[in-house]
Parts: structure tokens; sequence; C-alpha cells
């Protein structure tokens, strides 16, 4: 009892004042259901329309996601005040990213509902996994309180990996598939994915040599 109540009062403290994150998250919603709607309704309705606007939902949500990915890495890599204001929106990010997977997962539901009047096991496991994945990505990532716990930065670096693999598989399969013409939008998030690993990379690669010097230097 005890230490759920020590996680009840970090969670607490990790999410006071969330005026930005609330924005994010319902800018999120909306631009997930706006997309939504738009997609829908471009590609003629119906089943089709269905799953084209939830690839359509899943396709942008992984723009949002490359946002937040490089938003910290950038903000430390480069001193500019753009990507100083990334950085400090970072945790909005996290919630529009989690606002938009949320209306892709229950469009995937609704499609596949009305498509065979039942959902099969494969998505809806698939569908509860994902779900469990981004309430862990909200928990561990949307607050910079939260991140300074070890158990909640592993917690982010396996959703935030879960995350860039699903874009990526997913840009793969729309690029090599029956969907090739769909392959130039599909191959500029990929290699926007890519791109955001490498700020990565040489992010971390920098902490560490700025720590090494430091040991040096003491």
């Amino acid at each position: 009892m005890a230490a759920f109540n020590d996680v009840a009062a970090m969670l607490a403290r990790a999410y006071r004042n969330p005026q930005r994150r609330s924005v994010g998250l319902f800018v999120g919603i909306a631009l997930a259901a706006v997309l939504t709607l738009a997609g829908f309704a471009l590609h003629g309705g119906g089943l089709n329309g269905a799953r084209f606007a939830s690839n359509l939902v899943l396709f942008s949500a992984s723009f949002v996601f490359v946002l937040y990915y490089v938003a910290g890495p950038l903000s430390r890599l480069i001193s500019a005040p753009a990507a100083n204001l990334l950085g400090a929106e970072r945790f909005a990010l996290v919630y529009a990213v989690a606002g938009m997977m949320a209306v892709f997962l229950i469009s995937v539901l609704t499609s596949d509902f009305v498509a065979g009047g039942s959902v099969p096991l494969p998505t809806l496991t698939y569908i509860v996994f994902t779900a469990f994945v981004t309430a862990a990505f909200l928990l561990s990532a949307g607050s910079k309180r939260a991140s300074r716990s070890a158990a909640m930065r592993t917690l982010q670096s396996l959703s935030s990996g879960y995350f860039w693999l699903v874009f990526v598989f997913t840009d793969l399969q729309r690029m090599t598939g029956p969907h090739r013409p769909d392959g130039n939008f599909y191959g500029l998030s990929l290699l926007l994915l890519m791109a955001a690993l490498l700020v990565r990379f040489a992010d971390a690669f920098m902490q560490r040599r700025k720590a090494g010097m430091r040991a040096r230097a003491a």
C-alpha cells in the first residue's frame, strides 16, 4: 500500500500544471479525427476508405513521433531558438502522439468490426498491446519529473523503440507490398525515422564525450 501511495504521489507531482500537455493531446486527437474523416471521404468511403483513413492517421503520427524523437537531442546539439522551443514542447508532442494513436486504434477496430462483424484475434491483440504501450509511453515520456526515475527511463526507451519499429515496418510494408504508389510518401517517412535515430546517436555520443571531458578535468 505504501509503495502504491509513493507511485501515486510521484505521478501527481509529474503531471502538475498539465495545460500544455492537454493542448498537445487535444491537438493530436483533433488532427487525427480530421485526417480520418478526410481520408474516408476522399477515398470513396466504405471499407477501403476506412482502411485508407487509418493508414493516413498512422502515417501522420509517425511525423509527430519524429518531432518528439529529435526534440530533446536537437535542443542540446543546436543552440538556436527553434531547437530550444522544440525541446521545450517535447512533452506536448508525446501527448499529441498518444492522441493520434488512440484515434488510429479506434479506426482500425471500427473498420475491422464493420467489415466482418467481429475483430480478428491478431488485430485485437495488436490493438490491446499497442494501447498498453501508448499508456506506458505517455506515463514515462510525458513529463520531465517522471523521466528522472531509472524505471521510467527504461519504460520510455522500450515504448519509444516499439513505436519506431511499428512506423518503420509499416513504411517498408507500404513501399514493397501491393501499395507501391504510396512509396514516395512512406519513403520520406522512413528517411525521417532513420535520420531521427542518427540524431539521437549523435546526441548520445556528444553527451558521453562531454561527460568524459568533465571527468578528466576533475
